[in-house]
């Protein structure tokens, strides 16, 4: 509403992009308008190479993280099964043992 001023939502937003599971920044841009003579607004972006890069990173990484999960999970279930036939061995001994006595 001042006269002289055109502003232009496309140059003159800000925004922050984020990658949600790491919380790293993507891309920003703050963009603010003073009235006298200063240098150019704060921009940055990742390249597509980049993008590509820590995209592979931060998914290689997940995935290992579930093979990591999965194959703990498994070596717990297979601990809890070796135990449960140990004990129901022993008890039956025991009871084998108790009858003879």
């Amino acid at each position: 509403m001042v006269m002289g001023l055109n502003p232009s939502e496309e140059h003159h937003f800000t925004y922050l992009d984020v990658e949600p599971t790491t919380g790293f920044t993507l891309r920003f841009a703050k963009r603010i308008q003073v009235n006298m003579m200063y240098g150019p607004s704060k921009t940055a972006a990742l390249d597509n190479e980049t993008a590509d890069m820590f995209k592979r990173e931060l998914f290689s990484r997940v995935a290992m993280l579930e093979m990591i999960q999965q194959a703990l999970l498994g070596t717990g279930l297979a601990i809890f099964v070796l135990c449960l036939v140990f004990y129901c061995v022993l008890k039956r001994r025991n009871r084998n043992q108790s009858k003879f006595v």
